[in-house]
């Protein structure tokens, strides 16, 4: 992994940020969570969330250390599909078992680097991109009503779902599916991991240029403040990963 880059804010509008990112460049692990729920249970559901993810991750290397070699991409999956199964079951327990967490949840999108190989999970509409000049692709699928009606065909859905009504996430259900997706590395990549509260106002043509033109330790700060200057409703997290 190159350099890492990221930042949150609490956005123009809310009281408190209920978003969390997480650098790991020792287990080449980044990701973003917007976290939901009454009083700070948001909050806690992202941090919970986070920190599991990282330590389950952490534990995984330190018992196969080849786990991240080149030629293990399958096992590095299927490892990433079993520890997003251990962070919902986290979440899960703890509303449960805490009456003033109940009904808490959160979105999680991730980057894991191996040697050769990068994989993103990702389980709600906080979003992955992949830039490589001249082009940037929207390499996750956000799990929200308007977007699985506007890829049914369903046009004019957007218009009377908003974009923020999810259908899965972290910590509502005993089981939640996680997407997987896996690519071999590629030398000056570039990905991007946000909130929805950053995508709900910079568009990809947008985050296209800026992914393009800015210095990469600019890019974070530099799509908050252009986020906050459109409205800044919600919180507004991103993590910016160079490969």
């Amino acid at each position: 992994m190159g350099n890492v880059f990221g930042k949150t804010d609490i956005g123009s509008k809310r009281k408190t940020n209920q978003d969390y990112i997480l650098i790991n460049k020792d287990l080449g692990l980044s990701l973003v969570a917007d976290g939901m729920g009454g009083h700070k249970a948001g909050e806690v559901a992202s941090e919970t969330a986070s920190k599991a993810l990282e330590q389950y991750i952490g534990d995984e290397i330190a018992k196969n250390p080849h786990l991240i070699e080149p030629g293990n991409a399958e096992f590095m999956a299927l490892t990433l599909e079993r520890a997003l199964a251990h962070v919902n079951k986290t979440v899960y327990e703890l509303q449960q078992k805490n009456q003033k967490f109940s009904g808490m949840g959160t979105t999680l999108v991730c980057l894991w680097k191996g040697r050769e190989d990068v994989l993103i999970g990702n389980i709600g509409d906080s979003r992955a991109y992949l830039f490589k000049a001249p082009h940037i692709w929207q390499v996750s699928e956000d799990h929200s009503l308007a977007y699985e009606q506007r890829r049914a065909g369903l046009v004019g859905a957007e218009k009377v779902i908003p974009d923020n009504v999810i259908t899965r996430c972290i910590g509502a259900e005993p089981y939640v599916e996680p997407d997987i997706y896996l690519r071999k590395a590629e030398m000056g990549e570039l990905y991007l991991l946000c909130s929805d509260g950053l995508t709900c106002y910079l568009k990809d043509a947008w985050l296209k240029k800026t992914l393009s033109e800015k210095a990469l330790d600019e890019i974070p700060n530099y799509c908050i403040n252009e986020a906050n200057a459109r409205g800044g409703r919600d919180n507004i997290s991103c993590v910016v990963v160079e490969i």
